[in-house]
């Protein structure tokens, strides 16, 4: 952003110049070769040609199909992690984030931040030096100093950032160095294995947030070979797992953080435990059987496991559209079933009933699609009229 205030006015005033009648002095224009203006006119039309090619849809990822397509973003996460914010009721808790974190949370929640994106501040820069630690490979004892000279109480980590960051501090011994470190030595992963200043108070896809501790607990400082065991036991996840139970929508947290600790982080064994105490407290809730379903149908590759799962999930969430649209798809194309998932849509297309409501009445996110997977799903079971009818309703909801 800083880039676009110094180099954006000089690039609008060069491309105004492009178009003016007199681009070059007089004297210049007899001594311009021709040729010259001949290639600049080639590859002007070339680039041009270009543009026009990539304007169509292409496929899902070029031309003008790409912005409106899905999106694809951690929105979600965010939208949950000021819910938690507001319902936590956190404003007498300073916290300490990122500085474009800080900015976005300022404007929906009411807590207190330590930086934020005011660059006319002149101690700003002093602060964000500080503040940063928390990205790097510092000790937990100095981020702890570091929290409590910032008058901070609450940190928040994002799990996207969570990589050897190229931002350096000045104070050298607490930057990340490749050659020297390891990744459980990067303070946003390490503080999750039995911290002794820090407690984990809240995590989902994207975001963890820790509470510095009023005083640490006692123990060593702990190598990166000590926080990669800690992170795969089940018994370090306990007692935060116990403390989220209480909460309802904590097992779908708990399930999408394990798939960042899956993808993102590359830690599988962790990701397991994190699994582990999301099915053992949450047995009966929709969306943590539909990532289970969906961790062991594409990540583990054990469909007949898999099955049971997604089953649960539509039973318990009969009107989800994104599980409706994933049951379709996997008997389809996992499962080599084409016919149960033309008897779903042919049953779920009729008048509602009960908890389950007719397919063709849903509105909302999702359902654009789930239609015309059912579509698919109706013409390949000979059902034309239906097929008919409900990628009709898909062209309504998603004409683009």
């Amino acid at each position: 952003n800083r880039l676009r205030v110094a180099f954006g006015p000089p690039m609008m005033v060069l491309a105004a110049a492009l178009w003016g009648t007199k681009l070059f002095a007089p004297s210049w224009r007899s001594r311009f070769p021709a040729v010259l203006l001949a290639v600049l006119l080639l590859g002007f039309s070339g680039h041009v040609l270009w543009m026009i090619h990539l304007f169509p849809c292409l496929n899902d990822q070029e031309g003008i199909c790409q912005h409106t397509a899905d999106k694809i973003s951690n929105d979600g996460d965010l939208a949950d992690l000021y819910d938690w914010f507001n319902n936590e009721d956190l404003r007498s808790s300073p916290v300490l984030a990122s500085m474009n974190l800080a900015g976005s949370m300022r404007a929906f929640t009411d807590v207190p931040m330590i930086i934020h994106p005011q660059f006319e501040s002149e101690n700003l820069r002093k602060r964000v030096q500080k503040a940063y630690e928390l990205y790097n490979c510092g000790s937990e004892e100095s981020f702890a100093r570091t929290m409590r000279e910032l008058k901070a109480q609450l940190v928040i980590f994002e799990y996207s950032r969570c990589f050897f960051t190229p931002y350096k501090l000045d104070d050298k011994r607490k930057n990340c160095n490749a050659k020297k470190h390891q990744t459980e030595d990067l303070m946003c992963l390490k503080l999750h294995a039995r911290s002794r200043f820090f407690k984990l108070v809240f995590m989902n896809g994207n975001y963890a947030v820790f509470r510095l501790r009023k005083e640490p607990l006692p123990g060593s400082t702990p190598r990166a070979v000590d926080v990669r065991t800690w992170l795969d036991e089940e018994s370090n996840w306990e007692e935060y797992a116990r403390r989220c139970s209480r909460r309802k929508p904590c097992g779908a947290r708990l399930m999408e953080a394990a798939a960042h600790f899956e993808h993102g982080l590359k830690k599988p064994q962790a990701a397991a435990a994190i699994r582990k105490w999301a099915l053992r407290l949450f047995p009966d809730d929709g969306y943590v059987n539909y990532y289970q379903a969906r961790y062991l149908d594409v990540d583990a590759n054990r469909p007949q496991e898999a099955k049971a799962y997604y089953e649960k999930a539509l039973k318990i969430l009969p009107n989800n559209p994104k599980i409706l649209t994933e049951v379709i798809l996997f008997h389809d194309l996992v499962l080599q079933d084409p016919s149960f998932s033309a008897r779903l849509v042919q049953r779920r297309s009729r008048d509602s009933k009960g908890k389950e409501k007719s397919i063709l009445e849903m509105m909302g996110p999702g359902v654009g699609l789930l239609m015309c997977e059912a579509a698919v799903a109706a013409k390949t079971g000979g059902n034309q009229e239906l097929s008919q009818k409900l990628w009709a309703r898909a062209r309504q909801l998603v004409p683009l």
